[in-house]
C-alpha cells in the first residue's frame, strides 16, 4: 500500500460514526503487539486548550534532551500534523508502512482480529478513523523508541482510543459544556468523562475549575489514590510564543507536567535554563495564529492590517478569543468572519464574538456539519436585539453583518474593505480555519 492508497483507505473510514469504547483499538492493539505498552506517554484531556498544552509540554520535554513524540487531532491541511516525533510529521512512507501493517499483516492476525470486533448490534467491525489513527501513532512511536509521547485526547477520556495507555502524567485542562450528545448533559457528567484518564499512582495536573467540576476531579483523584496538581497561570514567568492570556493556563498545566515526567522517567528535575526558548519558541497553527499582511490573489491587505485564526468552536474558546479582541486590540478595527458547525453551541459561539466585534461577516465551510449563514444571520441579529438602544446596535443595523457562501468569498471580499487599523479574524470552527489557511497558502503561491 503506497500513501495515496493508504489515504484512500483512511478515507473510507471517515464514514465510520463516533462510537466510544475501548474494545476495537484494544483488540488492534493486542494483535499489533501491544505499542503502546512501550511508551512512557502523557495523557491530556479537557475541553479547551489541550493542542496547545500539548503543544508547550512537547516544547519543553524536547528542550529537556527528550525525543517525543506528539499525537494530536484534529489536523489542519494534512492528516500527518497528527502523529509527529520532535516536531516533524511522520513521512508518507512511514504511514503508509504502518497503515499496511496494520489493514493487512497476516503475521499478526486475521484482519477481523486487526481492524475491529466481529460486527454484532451497536458495534462496527471496523476500527473508526481517531482508532485507526491511534494505532499508526503507537507503532510508529514505539518503533522509533521516543523517549515520552504526549497524546491528546480525542473526545471525552473514559471511552477515548488512547485511554488504552498506562499514562506516567494525566492532565485535565479547563472542562466546559460541549460534545454533550456524547459525553453527558450536565458539566458534572462531562467532567466525569474527562476523569477517567485518571490512573491509579498516576500523578494528575489541572487547572482551578468550576467547583461541581473541581469536586469530580478530587473524587475520582482520592479514589485512585493519587495526588491532584492544581496550578495557577501565575506560576509562569516566561513569555509565550502563544497569543493570549489563557495561554499561561496552558503553560502552567505544561511546566507542572514536565516536572513530573521527568521525575517519574528520569528520576531528575527540570533544568530551567532552556524553559525560555522552550515557551517562546512553541507554535499552534490555528490558535490565535497571526498571518499579518499578506496577498490574497492579488488583493493586498491595507498596510499594518492584521489576520488571525483562532478555532473558538465553543463557548469557553470564543470567550477567550472575544477577551483577547478586548485586551489586545482595543485601538484596532475588528472584522470577525465566522463559519460554525450546527452541532455546535451556535448561540455561545456567536454571543462573545458579536460583542466583541466592529464588523461580523458570516460563511459556510464545505464540512457538511456546517450551518447555513441564514441561522447564524438570525442567531446575530438577536444577539445584536440584545445590546438595547446603544451606539453599538446602531453600527449593526447600518450594514455591519454581511454573508457570503464559502470561505474564499468571504476572505476576497471582506479584504477590500480593510484599512491599516483593521485585524481580520476567522473563527467558529477549525475546520472554517483549516479553509481560510489551505486558502492563504495557495494564494501566497499565486502571488
Amino acid at each position: 500500500m503506497n500513501y495515496k492508497e493508504a489515504l484512500s483507505y483512511l478515507d473510507s473510514l471517515q464514514s465510520t460514526k463516533i462510537e466510544l469504547g475501548l474494545e476495537r483499538i484494544s483488540s488492534a492493539c493486542e494483535a499489533l503487539g501491544h505499542p503502546e505498552g512501550k511508551l512512557k506517554s502523557v495523557m491530556v484531556a479537557g475541553t479547551n486548550g489541550k493542542g496547545s498544552t500539548c503543544a508547550f509540554l512537547e516544547s519543553i520535554l524536547r528542550h529537556q534532551w527528550l525525543k517525543v513524540g506528539l499525537y494530536t487531532s484534529p489536523h489542519l491541511n494534512d492528516v500527518r500534523e497528527r502523529i509527529q516525533i520532535d516536531r516533524k510529521m511522520i513521512s508518507e512512507e512511514e504511514f503508509a508502512k504502518n497503515t499496511t501493517l496494520i489493514c493487512h499483516s497476516r503475521e499478526i492476525g486475521s484482519l477481523e482480529r486487526v481492524t475491529g470486533i466481529p460486527a454484532c448490534a451497536g458495534t462496527t467491525a471496523r476500527l473508526t478513523y481517531f482508532e485507526f489513527l491511534t494505532a499508526v501513532a503507537f507503532l510508529y512511536f514505539a518503533e522509533r523508541c521516543v523517549d515520552v509521547a504526549v497524546l491528546e485526547v480525542g473526545l471525552g477520556g473514559r471511552f477515548d482510543a488512547t485511554n488504552v495507555v498506562d499514562p506516567v502524567v494525566s492532565v485535565i485542562t479547563r472542562i466546559g459544556m460541549d460534545h454533550q450528545h456524547y459525553l453527558g448533559d450536565t458539566i458534572e457528567k462531562i467532567a466525569f468523562e474527562k476523569a477517567g484518564i485518571i490512573k491509579t499512582g498516576v500523578p494528575v495536573v489541572t487547572v482551578v475549575q468550576e467547583p461541581k467540576v473541581m469536586d469530580v476531579l478530587r473524587r475520582i483523584s482520592d479514589e485512585k489514590g493519587v495526588m491532584l496538581h492544581v496550578v495557577s497561570p501565575q506560576e509562569v514567568k516566561y513569555k509565550l510564543g502563544l497569543l493570549g492570556r489563557h495561554q499561561y493556563e496552558n503553560a502552567a498545566l505544561a511546566l507542572r507536567a514536565s516536572e513530573l515526567v521527568l521525575e517519574v522517567t528520569d528520576h531528575r528535575s527540570l533544568i530551567t535554563d532552556n524553559l525560555s526558548e522552550a515557551f517562546a519558541s512553541t507554535r499552534w497553527p490555528g490558535r490565535l495564529e497571526v498571518l499579518g499582511t499578506h496577498t490574497f490573489l492579488g488583493k493586498v491587505c491595507a498596510p499594518g492590517a492584521q489576520v488571525i485564526l483562532d478555532g473558538a468552536h465553543n463557548p469557553n474558546g470564543a470567550e477567550a478569543l472575544a477577551r483577547f479582541m478586548k485586551e489586545e486590540l482595543t485601538d484596532k478595527h475588528k472584522i470577525v468572519i465566522l463559519g460554525i458547525m450546527a452541532d455546535k453551541d451556535i448561540e455561545g459561539v456567536i454571543k462573545p464574538l458579536v460583542e466583541a466585534a466592529d464588523e461580523v461577516v458570516l460563511t459556510r465551510p464545505s464540512a457538511s456539519r456546517a450551518a447555513g449563514t441564514e441561522l447564524l444571520c438570525k442567531i446575530v441579529n438577536s444577539e445584536i436585539g440584545k445590546f438595547g438602544n446603544t451606539e453599538k446596535q446602531s453600527e449593526f443595523a447600518n450594514s455591519r453583518i454581511r454573508e457570503f457562501p464559502n470561505i474564499s468569498s468571504a476572505i476576497e471580499g471582506t479584504i477590500k474593505t480593510m484599512r491599516g487599523n483593521s485585524v481580520l479574524i476567522i473563527a467558529g470552527s477549525l475546520y472554517t480555519v483549516a479553509e481560510a489557511r489551505r486558502y492563504y497558502e495557495d494564494s501566497s503561491k499565486k502571488a
